[in-house]
């Protein structure tokens, strides 16, 4: 890894650097950037899909925001961009203290039961094509996320999609990916099925 990235080992490290952040009274996608490194797209795949799965999900405008986000830094990792580029506008966007708590507390617990679980297995597959494929899944998944937010809280099913990858990248662990990408082309068959 160089000085553009920076490599997490637990779910539970990302947070806590979110937390850390928003005690200054805030959380604006800027420190989400430069908390994940110039050239690491997958934490910031992750953290946006991680408070998509919270109750801010349910907040007009966030999961638009969070799911632009997560389109945006999905499409330069696939294009396969060596830094990334996000607009002035949405870099400035920020979530309140308050709500970064709300947040954090829900899925932190979690996190800390993740961490049991998923660790580095494969890691190659999580880097190369892999991460193409990967960030091609939550792009897409993504795309879904603005027009989910008429009906409140739909968006949190595109975010835990999201997240799954966005974990198994960040945290290089190439077989829960592959078996979430087993499990998502399984629902994927079903529902083409019962549509025919």
């Amino acid at each position: 890894m160089d000085g553009g990235t920076r490599s997490f080992e637990a779910l539970s490290e990302p947070l806590a650097a979110v937390r850390e952040r928003s005690a200054d009274g805030g959380l604006a996608v800027a420190a989400l950037q430069e908390m994940a490194g110039a050239r690491s797209f997958a934490p910031l795949v992750l953290l946006p899909a991680l408070l998509a799965v919270t109750p801010l999900s349910g907040i007009p405008t966030v999961p638009s925001i969070l799911g632009t986000l997560i389109m945006l830094v999905s499409a330069q990792a696939v294009l396969g961009r060596r830094s990334l580029w996000l607009p002035r506008r949405l870099s400035s966007a920020s979530v309140d203290r308050g709500r970064v708590e709300t947040a954090l507390g829900y899925v932190e617990p979690v996190a800390r039961c993740i961490d049991r679980v998923v660790r580095r297995r494969l890691i190659s597959a999580t880097e190369g094509i892999g991460l193409r494929l990967a960030a091609m899944v939550c792009f897409v998944t993504a795309a879904t996320m603005p027009p989910l937010e008429i009906l409140v809280f739909a968006a949190t099913s595109a975010g835990s999609v999201t997240a799954i990858f966005g974990l198994a990248v960040t945290l290089h662990d190439r077989l829960l990916m592959l078996v979430v990408g087993f499990l998502l082309a399984l629902l994927s068959v079903a529902g083409y099925m019962l549509l025919v």
